[in-house]
């Protein structure tokens, strides 16, 4: 992406593009992501939205605008969606879909950890994420990804995969495939329980999870996937 498409993309938000530079980040896997810094101190998160995957980005960005409202304490860090000149939540530019966030300073995300701390922290922020979020109303959300952590989709595409693979990638995976028919008959009761569905985040990966450079958790990003789940799911 050159420099003059993205001057133009950042215009519709509203700044001033006279100081500004930019930088890919490359750990997210979906939507294309830049740190925009002004006068070289990072201030905002440009993202071109992977519409391949997420069919209904209006409804994604719905979902996005209810939760933010609530996802705001003292120990859950605030994120802003920014707003165009015209008042979206995103832009349209010859039909690919781009938005911009706020860039939380000082803060930083790890792919990996072995550091204890970061490991509670992680388990805190989600579970803090869940308080915040408890009492949405979860027919207020559209599904953004239809069946991402759906368990009777996932067993049925595991054993469909079984049945088609190479003997080699199969040999590959043994100590996966060993593993799951282990426990797989451990989800047989799970949707036949009266558990309640509630607002999830659905990919609570580590690298969604931004702490402080002290290692302080602050709050979880990439939130194109929030909708209705099972508790289970975050955890």
């Amino acid at each position: 992406m050159n420099a003059r498409l993205l001057h133009f993309i950042v215009q519709q938000f509203g700044i001033d593009t006279k100081h500004i530079s930019y930088k890919t980040i490359s750990q997210g896997y979906i939507n294309d992501t830049i740190l925009i810094s002004v006068n070289n101190s990072p201030n905002y998160i440009l993202q071109r939205l992977n519409s391949s995957v997420f069919k209904d980005i209006s409804g994604l960005h719905t979902n996005i605008e209810h939760a933010l409202q609530k996802l705001n304490a003292n120990d859950y860090q605030t994120i802003t969606l920014l707003k165009t000149k015209t008042g979206a939540s995103f832009y349209v530019h010859e039909n690919s879909f781009w938005r911009i966030l706020t860039f939380i300073k000082d803060s930083i995300a790890y792919n990996f950890t072995l550091n204890e701390t970061i490991a509670f922290e992680a388990g805190r922020i989600i579970a803090r994420f869940h308080t915040l979020l408890k009492d949405e109303i979860v027919q207020n959300y559209v599904e953004t990804v239809s069946d991402l952590n759906y368990l009777p989709f996932r067993i049925k595409e595991f054993k469909e995969a079984l049945r088609t693979s190479s003997k080699a990638l199969k040999l590959s995976a043994s100590g996966e495939i060993k593993f799951t028919n282990q426990h797989i008959t451990s989800f047989d009761d799970f949707y036949s329980t009266e558990l309640p569905e509630r607002i999830c985040h659905n990919d609570t990966k580590l690298n969604n999870i931004l702490f402080h450079k002290d290692n302080k958790g602050l709050c979880l990003i990439d939130l194109d996937t929030i909708m209705k789940g099972y508790f289970h799911y975050d955890f």
